[in-house]
């Protein structure tokens, strides 16, 4: 319930201009993503929509008796704004700026053209598991087990959220054969 309020206090402000958030197309915009435990808001770094994503956060708080957490609290700013715009942000919000290499749930937040340097280490844990497997003596059905309850998971919520580059898929299956 407290999170619908929250998302339908920033649709309206979207609606009303208040705050703008991705574009994906001429009709297609996104200023919010709600998890279980956490949100992500998006919007335009102008003084403007942050003051009013603020007061949003404000409205909330007395609206629901839940208050915003400026300690857990993370912004990420394009590198397109100046750093007088980013100082006036930060101000205004108070949080600390984490960069693009920053992860969330255990994967990069973001991702620019070198997949596979952030999916090297996807494979990197499966090569890890697998070789501290192979000096221990297991039946074929051991290995099995082995390789479909752990091998084949560790990759498993990374391919769920990201589409993994070919190469690397095709390094975990023969570090998997190998075994």
């Amino acid at each position: 319930m407290c999170a619908e309020a929250f998302s339908n206090l920033l649709i309206q402000a979207e609606r009303k201009q208040q705050i703008r958030g991705l574009r994906f197309a001429k009709e297609v915009t996104m200023s919010h993503l709600l998890f279980p435990d956490d949100n992500l808001v998006f919007t335009r770094a102008s003084e403007t929509g942050c003051k009013n994503l603020n007061g949003i956060f404000d409205c909330y708080a007395k609206a629901s008796g839940q208050i915003f957490n400026y300690e857990k609290s993370s912004m990420f700013l394009s590198g397109k704004i100046t750093s007088c715009q980013a100082a006036a942000i930060k101000n205004i919000f108070q949080l600390k700026v984490v960069s693009k290499y920053e992860k969330y749930l255990g994967l990069p937040s973001m991702i620019g053209r070198r997949k596979l340097r952030f999916f090297n280490e996807v494979k990197l844990k499966v090569i890890s598991k697998i070789s501290s497997w192979r000096h221990k003596m297991f039946s074929s059905g051991g290995k099995e087990i082995l390789i479909k309850a752990v091998a084949q998971a560790v990759p498993a919520y990374a391919m769920s959220v990201f589409r993994l580059p070919k190469g690397l898929c095709d390094d975990i299956q023969k570090a998997i054969a190998k075994f």
